[in-house]
């Protein structure tokens, strides 16, 4: 989005040290580029209401990729207050578009997902149960579909689960996986989308994958947006 959008890229360590230390999450994952003027990059902590409200000033969208994932506190002050924050700061500074981000909540490990079924849409009921995850991001989701049905926000939020390089090998592939270049795009769709259906929009992000567990329809209906990367490789049978 760099050559066509103003950014301001926040994190809690400072982007630099990020670049520079080189922690990916998986192999081929990318890593945050320090940007130049004007461009701008912040520290932000999201669970700091005056941190996050700065952050936001003179916006015209936001975009929230935060997450903890395992630690039974700063899960849930992370990912629910965290969100709350950022809707609270939408709303002060008239921020309509807010793209949330979060792990797909219809087949963790709990009974009662939808492991047995096929093309199970993004909107879906979800099935959070006690995975520590998946719950404190669906407060976080719940949160910011009241602030849009009251504030009159739009809030597309794109479910995800596991992201490959193609470049990269991995075996096998799992039915909800899309390449971080198709996720990327989808992210950049949801900022440009003209209107959506309603103010709280989920959809599933992932490729276009034989399995058909989980549909990506409405990512493609809602977005305009399509998957690239087939990532054949990890389906198809050898020789083929």
């Amino acid at each position: 989005m760099a050559p066509d959008y103003l950014l301001r890229l926040t994190d809690i360590e400072s982007i630099e040290e990020i670049h520079r230390t080189d922690r990916r999450q998986s192999p081929g994952a990318p890593l945050p580029e320090p940007l130049s003027p004007p461009h701008e990059m912040q520290q932000v902590d999201v669970t700091d209401p005056e941190q996050v409200n700065e952050a936001c000033r003179g916006m015209d969208a936001i975009i929230n990729c935060s997450v903890i994932r395992e630690d039974p506190v700063q899960a849930f002050r992370v990912n629910m207050l965290g969100a709350y924050n950022i809707a609270r700061a939408a709303v002060e500074h008239g921020i309509r578009r807010v793209v949330q981000t979060g792990p797909q909540l219809v087949a963790l490990s709990q009974h009662g997902g939808y492991w047995s079924d096929y093309d199970v849409p993004g909107d879906a009921p979800p099935r959070a149960a006690n995975h520590l995850y998946g719950h404190s991001k669906y407060l976080g989701q719940e949160i910011l579909r009241v602030f849009a049905e009251e504030h009159d926000l739009e809030v597309p939020v794109l479910l995800f689960c596991i992201f490959v390089d193609p470049k990269v090998e991995r075996y096998p592939i799992h039915p909800f996986t899309v390449s971080w270049d198709d996720a990327a795009r989808a992210l950049r769709c949801a900022v440009e989308v003209e209107a959506f259906p309603s103010p709280y929009e989920v959809m599933n992000v992932l490729a276009d994958l034989p399995h058909r567990v989980f549909s990506n329809e409405r990512a493609r209906r809602l977005l305009g947006w399509e998957p690239r990367d087939t990532l054949e490789y990890g389906w198809k049978l050898a020789g083929e």
